[in-house]
């Protein structure tokens, strides 16, 4: 999952749920909408409450260019 980042949250099928059924992305396979984790679900409510509440984790968030050296001149930061 990476609801941290910029943009749009990636939530694999299933994912919220809690359920640790694996996926066959090349087959029909269906999801257990039953299955409810309650601490998963906790979780995701918490990180898109602080994607909202801290500024860093923001889709507005700025960033910068750092030099680490000049083997490495564009490392984003």
């Amino acid at each position: 999952m990476a609801r941290t980042l910029y943009g749009m949250p990636l939530i694999y099928n299933g994912q919220e749920t809690g359920g640790n059924q694996a996926l066959d992305y090349f087959a029909d396979t269906k999801i257990n909408w039953t299955a409810n984790d309650d601490k998963m679900l906790g979780t995701l409510r918490t990180l898109t409450a602080l994607k909202h509440a801290v500024p860093a984790l923001g889709d507005n968030s700025a960033m910068g260019w750092v030099t680490l050296s000049p083997a490495n001149a564009n490392v984003q930061a």
